[in-house]
């Protein structure tokens, strides 16, 4: 490209008629302005013009009739293209300036100011190219540090970062040679209690030679956390680490890994089990790589967010195993209708999220046509006739979409809008404020801010020793009209808009503070069950804070008992097996709630330190039927085998008390006992 071309201005002209745009255009010109341009007549072309093309600066007229000016900037805004909008006018004043920004031009001009119009247009495009040049070095910064990580990452040679003696950083191989399984328990270790050289003294001596630029290597002692000790030779030089200066170590040893296993190993862990889609994380930075192709062609991409609706009754009615195979087959229907898609994932339990490499016009058209043709579907599951239903979000994925959160949280909020108003499927547009003030999403973070929120304690009595007091903290959001909304009503939504965390955070402070109050007052060694999402469990920042919360409280660390759903501990079980490592330095316990799956529970339990287990809400169902109280003896003995502490919920009378002591259950938590209270006011007692 010449540097006449990289300097044209492509324009697109909503002006009255084409023969009064053109003077502006030989104005430019003349001026020594290159300038291509497209003169539109009307609403559809422009809609089209700006689906279909790249354009650098649009000017409308305010008086133009062909198109309306505000209809005209909003189909621009709604395209989802970063074009600058200039506004011209045949005689200009302070209201139409004011109108112009309102409508939120970039500038209003007199037509017969031309030296004004030449620079609005110039300044326009250069402010363009800056941000242009901005998203695409981003990009590249992007890609650069991904394309590193993956090389420390997949590196055969133990490789690490260390700042001040301690490690920041570790790859899998290094971490391996020295037997620690994760960061976490690294991170403590400084280097000289890893290696150590003869004379002792020479590994300090050597390192500070890498301050002065120096690149040294040297052999070394090697102790595993075992205590095995092998030969090494490190190699040692400067580098930055997320811009810190540090020192690179790089120890070369052989490794007999079989790479095609370790490729089935990665493949396993960016998969959801039940129906073999991609799972939440993976999804998560696959969407990062999207948007940077978006942002890098200028190409379409749609994400579509399809929630299932009852997925609660369908297990009530099929029971864990039937609601996994009814989802295995609504997974296989969506590979068979979106053949082309680029990315499909299960998002959360009753969620899935699709990336359609079109505009959001034909992903809708595509998706309500799925919808339909699943609603109309029988599925057989188990001898048993069921029909699903689905909604859906669409959200354009374009060049000024800032991050993969953004996207998701916009499909998730126009999904929640169609359940709303019983629509197939809404698409999210930038200029719809509505949607946009009135989500769940929006509501979530008003009462976060303004503290409308509220916790509630629903107990758990211990069948063995009905003195132990232990609360389950629920949370809810206090609605407009003063209505308290349950979880299931905005926990999605927390997920997808990065508010989990902060909801967690308020969750467990408010906890702290109640449940220390009450200790105070009556005495009693309470315990709070408390839930956590995966943002949480992926925080490293969370447990030094929850430490931090519950000294200053002069709450002991098993007080609390974190909780977390099963889907969340398999999808996440590296993390949470570094989370729960860090638990037992707190002496904090963890919870799995909803379990179902014994057959994956061996890799679970293997890997984390579990000591509560509170079985899925479907087991708990028809209990006078032998059938079904056999599988719930039969999971709660598996519990019990592995010396984990049972917990059944939602007991709602007191006739199968009696068979879940003669199972051996430990806990029990329903309305029968108490329904979720403002304070802790059950009374633990015998007779109870």
């Amino acid at each position: 490209m010449s540097a006449e071309e990289s300097n044209s201005i492509n324009l697109i002209m909503l002006h009255r008629t084409q023969n009064e745009a053109e003077p502006l255009l030989s104005a430019l010109r003349n001026h020594g302005q290159a300038a291509r341009s497209h003169f539109v007549a009307s609403a559809a072309e422009l809609e089209k013009v700006t689906h279909e093309q790249v354009f650098d600066v649009a000017c409308v007229h305010l008086a133009a009739d062909t198109v309306d000016p505000t209809t005209a900037v909003s189909i621009i805004r709604d395209s989802g293209k970063d074009l600058p909008v200039i506004g011209l006018t045949d005689g200009y004043t302070p209201e139409q300036m004011a109108r112009g920004l309102t409508m939120g031009l970039e500038d209003v001009v007199d037509t017969n100011q031309t030296e004004h119009l030449l620079h609005a247009i110039k300044r326009a495009f250069s402010q363009l190219s800056i941000r242009r040049q901005k998203r695409s070095l981003e990009h590249m910064l992007t890609e650069s540090e991904r394309r590193c990580q993956l090389l420390l990452n997949g590196s055969k040679d133990a490789i690490a970062y260390v700042h001040e003696g301690m490690h920041i950083y570790a790859n899998d191989t290094y971490r391996e040679l020295f037997g620690y399984d994760d960061m976490e328990e690294l991170s403590c270790m400084p280097l000289v209690d890893l290696v150590s050289t003869t004379p002792p003294d020479a590994l300090k001596s050597q390192l500070k030679k890498v301050s002065t630029g120096k690149t040294i290597r040297l052999d070394v002692e090697g102790e595993h956390e075992s205590g095995e000790r092998f030969k090494a030779r490190l190699s040692v030089s400067p580098a930055s680490y997320e811009g810190e200066p540090c020192i690179q170590i790089t120890i070369s040893k052989e490794h007999a890994n079989n790479e095609e296993l370790q490729a089935r190993v990665r493949e396993l862990a960016s998969l959801d089990a039940q129906t073999q889609l991609y799972n939440r994380a993976y999804f998560d930075e696959a969407m990062a790589d999207v948007i940077n192709e978006v942002r890098r062609t200028h190409s379409k991409r749609s994400l579509a967010f399809l929630q299932v609706v009852g997925l609660a009754e369908h297990k009530q009615a099929l029971g864990i195993a039937g609601t996994d195979l009814l989802l295995s087959y609504v997974a296989d229907t969506l590979r068979k209708a979106f053949p082309d898609t680029e990315l499909m994932a299960r998002f959360s339990d009753d969620a899935f999220t699709i990336v359609c490499p079109t505009d959001h016009d034909s992903a809708q058209q595509k998706t309500e046509r799925f919808l339909k043709a699943v609603a109309n579907h029988l599925f057989e599951v188990d001898g048993q006739t069921v029909q699903v239903k689905l909604h859906a979000g669409i959200s354009p994925i374009t060049e000024t979409t800032s991050s993969d959160t953004e996207s998701i949280t916009q499909a998730h909020e126009a999904c929640m809008r169609a359940i709303k108003e019983s629509k197939l499927v809404i698409v999210y547009r930038p200029g719809d404020k509505e949607l946009a003030e009135n989500t769940m999403a929006s509501q979530l973070r008003s009462a976060l801010e303004s503290n409308k929120l509220r916790i509630l304690f629903q107990p758990l009595m211990n069948l063995r020793q009905s003195s132990e007091e232990n609360y389950e903290v629920l949370v809810r959001i206090i609605g407009d009209d003063e209505k308290l909304l349950a979880p299931h009503e905005f926990l999605e939504a927390a997920n997808v808009a990065d508010l989990a965390c902060h909801l967690d955070r308020w969750v467990f402070r408010k906890t702290v503070i109640e449940l220390a109050r009450h200790r105070r007052g009556k005495g009693a060694s309470t315990r709070a069950f408390v839930h956590l999402t995966a943002a949480t469990v992926q925080d490293s920042t969370f447990l030094p804070w929850a430490n931090k919360t519950l000294r200053e409280a002069k709450l002991p660390g098993d007080s609390i008992v974190f909780q977390v759903s099963e889907h969340l501990a398999h999808s996440y079980l590296k993390q949470l097996k570094s989370f729960s490592k860090g638990l037992s330095v707190l002496h904090t316990k963890l919870a799995v709630g909803r379990f179902g799956h014994p057959e994956k529970g061996e890799l679970l339990l293997r890997h984390v330190n579990v000591d509560f287990i509170k079985v899925d809400p479907s087991f708990v169902r028809e209990l006078d039927n032998a059938d079904n109280l056999n599988k719930l003896t039969e999971l709660v003995s598996y519990i019990h085998q592995h010396e984990v502490a049972s917990i059944v919920p939602h007991i709602e009378s007191a006739a199968i008390l009696a068979s879940l002591w003669q199972a051996g259950v430990h806990y029990v938590q329903g309305h029968y006992l108490q329904q979720p209270a403002s304070s802790m006011d059950f009374q633990f007692e015998e007779d109870e």
